[in-house]
């Protein structure tokens, strides 16, 4: 992974949407300790913010990249035709 600047920070999500993974499992690692987060709520609910420092340090114990980008889709089925609209009597 390239140099990031110091402030950069990711959420959970961001990070479960660039790793293609769910928000669970990043929650799990999060809990675990397995990926340093601070928390920034003022509640029961938690607000997690991962500075990009410790995402670079983890991907690196782990072993994780991005994953390629997905293929392109391609439409499948035949090409739908014009067909007459009456039948032809002769």
């Amino acid at each position: 992974m390239a140099e990031t600047a110091t402030n950069e920070s990711f959420t959970p999500p961001e990070l479960a949407k660039k790793w293609r993974v769910g928000l669970w499992k990043v929650m799990g690692y999060i809990k675990d300790r397995k990926l340093r987060a601070l928390n920034f709520s003022h509640g029961k609910q938690p607000r997690f913010r991962i500075l990009a420092s410790d995402v670079e340090s983890f991907e690196k114990r782990i072993g994780t990249k991005a994953p390629p980008p997905k293929p392109v889709k391609r439409p499948r089925g035949r090409a739908k035709t014009m067909r007459p609209v009456g039948r032809e009597f002769f």
